[in-house]
């Protein structure tokens, strides 16, 4: 029975009177390296098997022919390679559905707006508008005004096929609270909502409720990307 390659790196060093350690340090390599060579856990590489054969009177040519013929490396491993395969594609037919469905889940496309006026009598900042794939999340701005005290501020939009109003939210200036509705619902936003849709703001004062300062909204988007948009949390992961 042909011996093993290990077993021939291991008579030849006991033969020339090295250890593993000796011999690591000639040819540059390590113990561990040495030790499972001869234990036939692995084989030398090729471009240190021409030094190793040299230190050690070994045949380089036979080595090599016998034991690095690439279609016999093959048949010794043929087994493990289709055990290695059948592992991998199982895997990937149970993980991929999962993660798919996790995905699909999960996956929560986010609009971020950011709203202004033209105006140099009103000062407005800070009006966000945020659209997932199943929210409307609008964040009033701050409005402040040298005209008058007692500020009010009126949120509409014209429906684009109808041209109708819809209000959206009516509040004190100095309150600015949030608005936010699932796509389902019809509370503030209409189900035929589009933010390219005319949304407008009326200012209008305490001491005089007949004068009304319409503005139309510029909206400006300032990011767009996929992510999980908790709305309970008010918060992004």
């Amino acid at each position: 029975m042909k011996e093993s390659l290990g077993t021939i790196i291991k008579e030849a060093r006991k033969k020339h009177n090295l250890s593993q350690n000796a011999l690591a340090t000639i040819i540059n390599t390590t113990q561990q390296s040495i030790a499972n060579w001869e234990k036939d856990k692995n084989k030398p590489d090729v471009s240190i098997l021409p030094m190793l054969c040299q230190e050690l009177d070994i045949d380089f040519n036979e080595i090599k022919k016998e034991y690095y013929n690439k279609k016999n490396f093959f048949d010794k491993n043929i087994k493990i390679i289709k055990k290695i395969l059948i592992i991998l594609l199982v895997s990937i037919c149970i993980i991929l559905p999962i993660m798919s469905m996790v995905l699909i889940i999960n996956r929560n496309k986010v609009n971020v707006y950011y709203a202004s006026i033209d105006s140099s009598d009103i000062i407005m900042s800070e009006f966000v508008f945020i659209e997932t794939s199943d929210e409307y999340i609008l964040k009033p701005g701050v409005i402040s005004s040298e005209i008058d005290e007692g500020c009010n501020v009126l949120i509409y939009y014209e429906d684009k096929d109808t041209r109708e109003r819809k209000q959206i939210n009516e509040y004190k200036c100095n309150y600015n609270p949030f608005v936010m509705q699932k796509k389902e619902d019809t509370l503030y936003f209409g189900r035929n909502f589009d933010i390219n849709d005319d949304i407008f703001i009326s200012i209008y004062f305490d001491n005089n409720k007949d004068v009304f300062y319409n503005y139309k909204l510029n909206f400006r988007k300032l990011y767009s990307y996929e992510k999980i948009f908790d709305s309970s949390l008010g918060a992004y992961y």
